[in-house]
């Protein structure tokens, strides 16, 4: 008899812990969270996509300047993620410190990143053509032809 309670008891228990994800509170993922996980695919496939640019560029398959031009393209892109990131994480997760280094560090940037002579939109390193007005730059940084000319 007493072994027939036992193993009773242990049949109950066994089918708890089996049953139980069923049973519980299941919790929806919220906006943000998707926004968050979105924002994190986005860096994540600009990254692995900036590793093929250049490994098309290494054999040949691309000229410099269309180079330049999609690698801006995908860092920016990523920024925008990174940047869609930071304004989602929650406030708990961030570190103080490294956010004050963070904008320290993007303030003497900004204080040092070239700005194109025609419309004033700050550049990347590297550009050869201005992306919002399409001027258009030699390697030295000088502008070789603008469209407003």
């Amino acid at each position: 008899m007493e072994a027939f309670v036992i193993g009773l008891l242990l049949v109950v228990v066994c089918l708890g812990v089996v049953s139980w994800p069923f049973f519980r509170k299941r919790s929806v993922p919220s906006a943000e969270a998707e926004s968050f996980d979105k924002a994190v695919g986005i860096q994540i496939a600009a990254s692995q996509e900036l590793k093929a640019l250049e490994a098309e560029r290494a054999v040949g398959e691309m000229t410099e300047a269309e180079f330049f031009t999609r690698r801006n393209q995908l860092r920016l892109a990523a920024a925008h993620a990174l940047r869609d990131q930071d304004l989602l994480r929650p406030q708990a997760q961030r570190t103080p410190d490294i956010e004050s280094e963070v904008l320290a560090a993007r303030r003497g940037r900004q204080a040092r990143q070239p700005k194109c002579p025609v419309c004033s939109n700050a550049l990347l390193d590297g550009t050869v053509e201005c992306p919002r007005c399409g001027t258009l730059f030699s390697k030295n940084g000088h502008v070789v032809d603008s469209p407003n000319r």
